[in-house]
């Protein structure tokens, strides 16, 4: 009987010693996978634009997972747009396919949601990516010129042209809408005929409803001079006039306007008191329409730039001419380290809190890219410690070779405490990579190469400047640099 025992007591034994190590190995494969899953791809890239209407959003994730068919959806201006999702193991690719053409000129937003799960039970975090389509342009029957410039910015010229002519109305696929200075707004054609040539916007050549929205802040003064004027009110898309309002001035006046956008290849202002109020008015000579001032020459002065507030900082022009006051200091002033990148050879640095967030994202973009955290030199200056720089390099380089390189006090980016001088040859690749993505996060480079003519300074490849996401893509996608943007901005 004991002996029984102790066979039953020792089979005992073994099963639970057999539990704890299987229990014990559970414990460590849990341990070792505490990492969430992530997204290491997606297509279209973020803020991407000109995607073809036929394009299948897909992401890519950094282990195998499990994806609940509603984990993943597509959206357009926040309604849900009717897609087939896939997901292929092997590749660890998502795939939206519409069911559907997508729409021109449209943005579409990817999301997807911490029900994704890897094998351990981590969830991915939410997220979401957006882009926006081709557009669509409409145009008449009749001839149209399509053109080559030199470059988009001032001095272009004509390099090229060619004809279209149509028998009836027709339309063709565009990647943007882009300004050339002096000219106009034009379209990038892709398709047809004029593929590769820019065509003018005009009411014969547009994009059906509603582009390039303009929010005045403060509102703008309108002047209406004696004369007949139509008031409009538009359908929710922007493609049809839903009621007009006509108006005549018997002496001349003046009205204020609070956006202003091109309807159907025509421009409007929106109207917000007087007789017109909440109509919009077509923009003409005789109205608000008025050409920019040149950019000016690169000319040494001290003229006090405006708007020049610290909430104006993103729209602050600073150049040979413009300047800020030596009482500037931003009074939101932190370490550098709040963004999590490394202080360079001039040691700690300080910049405005508002640039934060864009910065501590470009700076986990960077170090997700392989390059590391990025390393700062320099951002925010007084104007003291400016005046200081610029009599040492007066005093190793002379006048002459330091006002092509060096601000003056006052005229300095970096007293706005929003520009940095990033160490862009720390790693290779990092110069190229920031070049191609900083403004991605906001951040645009002040000093481009080629482009002293415009800028009145050298090159600068480590001279990024904090606009903000959207006004840099603005900027971006004009092809100008800052100051000619912030110029024409202006006025």
């Amino acid at each position: 009987m004991s002996r029984r025992i102790s066979r039953l007591s020792l089979s005992a034994l073994l099963t639970l010693s057999l539990l704890s190590a299987q229990s014990s190995a559970d414990a460590v494969r849990g341990a070792e996978d505490a990492t969430p899953p992530a997204l290491t791809g997606h297509f279209p890239a973020a803020n991407s634009y000109a995607v073809a209407l036929s394009a299948q959003p897909t992401f890519t994730l950094s282990e195998p997972v499990s994806v609940p068919a509603d984990a993943v959806r597509l959206s357009r201006f926040g309604a849900a747009v009717a897609v087939t999702v896939s997901y292929d193991p092997t590749s660890r690719r998502v795939t939206l396919t519409p069911l559907a053409a997508l729409r021109p000129n449209t943005s579409y937003t990817v999301g997807y949601d911490s029900s994704i799960v890897d094998a351990a039970g981590n969830r991915l975090l939410d997220g979401s990516y957006s882009f926006v389509t081709q557009l669509s342009v409409t145009l008449a029957a009749g001839s149209h010129t399509g053109y080559q410039f030199s470059r988009y910015g001032s001095g272009n010229t004509i390099i090229g042209s060619r004809q279209l002519t149509l028998s009836a109305d027709g339309s063709l696929l565009a990647a943007r809408r882009v300004s050339v200075t002096g000219r106009g707004v034009f379209f990038e054609v892709q398709s047809g005929r004029l593929a590769g040539y820019l065509l003018a916007e005009t009411p014969r050549s547009y994009v059906a409803g509603i582009v390039g929205r303009t929010t005045y802040s403060p509102a703008r003064s309108v002047a209406v001079p004696v004369g007949r004027y139509t008031g409009y009110r538009f359908s929710a898309d922007f493609r049809t006039v839903s009621t007009t309002k006509p108006f005549t001035a018997v002496v001349p006046t003046s009205a204020r306007a609070d956006r202003g956008a091109v309807v159907n290849g025509t421009f409007y202002l929106h109207v917000r008191n007087g007789p017109l109020a909440d109509h919009y008015l077509r923009a003409t000579a005789r109205t608000a329409a008025r050409d920019n001032p040149p950019l000016p020459a690169c000319k040494v002065g001290d003229v006090l730039t405006s708007p020049r507030r610290y909430a104006d900082t993103a729209a602050t022009l600073l150049d040979l001419w413009h300047l800020i006051p030596r009482s500037y200091s931003p009074p939101d002033l932190v370490p550098g380290a709040n963004a999590g990148i490394r202080y360079g050879v001039y040691g700690k640095v300080r910049l405005r809190r508002l640039i934060v967030p864009d910065l501590r994202a470009l700076n986990n973009a960077a170090r997700a890219a392989g390059f590391g955290s990025l390393i700062v030199n320099s951002a925010y200056r007084s104007y003291a410690t400016q005046a200081s720089w610029w009599m040492n390099r007066v005093r190793i380089d002379g006048y002459a070779v330091a006002i092509k390189y060096t601000n003056r006090p006052g005229h300095s980016e970096h007293q706005l405490g929003t520009t940095l001088d990033i160490n862009v040859y720390a790693r290779r690749g990092l110069n190229a990579w920031m070049a191609a993505n900083a403004w991605k996060f906001g951040f645009i480079k002040s000093y481009p190469a080629n482009s002293r003519a415009t800028t009145c300074y050298g090159a600068e490849n480590w001279h990024y400047r904090w606009f903000g996401r959207s006004v840099a893509s603005h900027i971006h996608q004009s092809r100008i640099v800052s100051r000619e943007w912030l110029w024409f901005a202006r006025h």
